[in-house]
């Protein structure tokens, strides 16, 4: 059976009148995004965006709720000053990432694609590397 590993995300999601979707890196100086951004829609037509990246990695789990909203604020403002979250709604998400296993727990760098008798299991990881599945 393919082994796995769980890496802990703390995500924050944000919901408003005034946001559009959108589906972006924000880029530091480290390897990993600073921020990533989903969109998906709420029930009442509003979108909601899935913030994680390294907000969501290491630092990101260790933190409170109330504390992982205001270093997420921070960072959409500071990234995204044009966008008006003034009439924004915040929570938080804590999941767990499921990745193929690695040695010393890192994170992939391709996708996960293994046959076990008549069936093909696999999983992209993130949605980055979902061409890489399709190509396995």
């Amino acid at each position: 059976q393919p082994q796995m590993q769980r890496r802990p995300l703390h995500m924050v999601l944000v919901k408003g009148p005034t946001l559009k979707p959108l589906f972006a890196h924000c880029l530091g100086g480290g390897p990993k995004p600073r921020i990533t951004v989903t969109t998906h829609p709420a029930a009442d037509g509003q979108c909601v965006w899935y913030l994680g990246g390294d907000l969501a990695e290491a630092d990101g789990v260790a933190r409170e709720p109330d504390a992982q909203i205001a270093v997420a604020r921070k960072e959409l403002e500071a990234l995204l000053p044009w966008v008006d979250l003034s009439q924004a709604q915040w929570a938080t998400l804590r999941v767990d990432r499921a990745e193929p296993a690695q040695s010393g727990l890192v994170r992939p760098d391709n996708a996960f694609l293994d046959s076990q008798r008549r069936l093909m299991v696999g999983w992209p990881t993130k949605l980055a590397l979902a061409p890489d599945f399709a190509d396995r």
